[in-house]
């Protein structure tokens, strides 16, 4: 990428961070989303664990491996590559607070939402899974506009959240 193209992307870059804090109800809802979409996640998948615990359910270990070795081979590998995150790049503050330097790619936010929704279709609750789905794709959408992730970052994260599902359940 040439100085001419990394300024244009950082002009923008800074008018997005800028009209979104300019902003107040944006900037509040925008930060409300992230909060409550990633609290769904972090309240659903140990009700499903629960409930898989209390019915007996002899799926409830993969439902706790799959995830759980998924995130961390995400995460090893988020350390090697370790690529800066937009705001580093751009040298703006983003519209979600965020001080983390580096380990953008993959976005773990969102692979873990589309590996958990894809545990829950393997658990047996589709529904479940296709609304995990889109609150994934809401915070994805979240976390580029404000700054936080590249658009690879989210696309990649979420592919693998679902590849790592769908081999976890399904050996696909």
């Amino acid at each position: 990428m040439n100085t001419t193209d990394l300024d244009l992307k950082k002009q923008k870059y800074i008018e997005r961070m800028t009209y979104i804090k300019g902003r107040s109800a944006l900037h509040k809802l925008l930060q409300w989303g992230n909060l409550i979409f990633s609290g769904i996640v972090y309240v659903a998948y140990p009700l499903l664990l629960i409930g898989l615990l209390i019915q007996k359910n002899p799926i409830l270990y993969r439902t706790i491996i799959v995830p759980l070795d998924s995130f961390i081979i995400l995460s090893v590998a988020r350390y090697f590559i370790n690529r800066k995150r937009p705001y580093e790049v751009y040298e703006c503050e983003p519209a979600i607070h965020r001080d983390k330097k580096g380990n953008s790619f993959p976005s773990r936010h969102v692979f873990c939402v589309f590996v958990i929704a894809t545990t829950f279709v393997g658990a047996g609750f589709p529904s479940a899974g296709i609304l995990l789905f889109l609150v994934g794709i809401g915070i994805a959408g979240i976390r580029v506009y404000c700054g936080v992730h590249f658009f690879s970052d989210v696309v990649v994260g979420a592919v693998l959240g679902v590849l790592c599902g769908v081999i976890g359940f399904w050996g696909i």
